[in-house]
């Protein structure tokens, strides 16, 4: 498991209840979902597997294919009946959905009433923008010669991930494209508004997800830092570097 796999896994391994049924919503290559098989969890995984060239076949163990992992149609729409699951969790998923609306308003009902809701993403408040590994490269306009030339700087001085075999000119073009069409980040109140819509209570769990990555650390000795830094620095610290770490439950 990678630091956010195993944040969300710590938060519902502490939930006890008669058929736990576990949503990993965008689960990409569904490698989580297969751990949790593994180790006896009832865990299920969609996406809608928009960047693979053949769909499923990213999955990494395919006998989970259309039993335990299944593929969301064009409409969104979640292949489960209603209030089917008592935990959802999706991890870096929502920067990347076109309609925020239709996805908060299917998790809702597959969601049952006493379930729990398990978000990481980023959104507009964030200052390191973790796709292309550039500094406030989302808050500046679309296809503006200022955010290509921002870019290329960027990339030139050294900043920015992956590809490494292109250019810093061949780079910034690939993958402001890229960001452009799979990417959409939005502001927090109005995200806040789409919970509320859909019956959702919201907590910010972000300190908790502060004090797991100190925890597991390499250097123990950053784990004194979980004792001695206060609150709201450990959640405006994940808001500017991580984003949302939030729990929704219905009301």
């Amino acid at each position: 498991m990678n630091s956010n796999e195993g944040f969300i896994y710590s938060q519902i391994s502490k939930i006890f209840c008669n058929e736990k049924k576990i949503l990993d919503y965008g689960c990409g290559k569904a490698t989580l979902v297969n751990e949790m098989i593994n180790i006896g969890e009832n865990a299920y995984g969609v996406d809608l597997f928009y960047g693979a060239v053949d769909g499923t076949s990213i999955v990494k163990n395919q006998s989970l294919i259309n039993k335990q992992v299944f593929k969301i149609d064009d409409n969104l729409n979640i292949p489960f009946p209603s209030s089917f699951f008592k935990i959802i969790y999706s991890n870096q998923v929502f920067e990347h959905v076109d309609d925020l609306d239709i996805t908060l308003k299917e998790l809702s009902r597959v969601i049952d009433k006493d379930g729990y809701i398990f978000l990481l993403f980023p959104d507009n408040s964030i200052f390191l923008e973790g796709h292309l590994g550039i500094p406030l490269v989302h808050k500046l306009p679309v296809e503006s010669k200022v955010r290509f030339i921002y870019t290329y700087i960027c990339r030139k001085i050294g900043l920015g991930y992956g590809n490494k075999n292109l250019s810093a000119l061949e780079w910034t073009r690939y993958m402001l494209s890229w960001f452009d069409k799979y990417t959409r980040y939005r502001n927090r109140k109005e995200i806040i508004l789409l919970y509320r819509k859909y019956g959702f209570i919201y907590e910010d769990i972000s300190e908790l997800y502060f004090d797991y990555r100190i925890e597991n650390y390499k250097f123990k000795i950053f784990k004194y830092f979980k004792k001695i830094t206060p609150k709201t620095f450990k959640r405006v610290f994940v808001k500017l570097f991580i984003g949302q770490v939030t729990l929704l439950r219905k009301y």
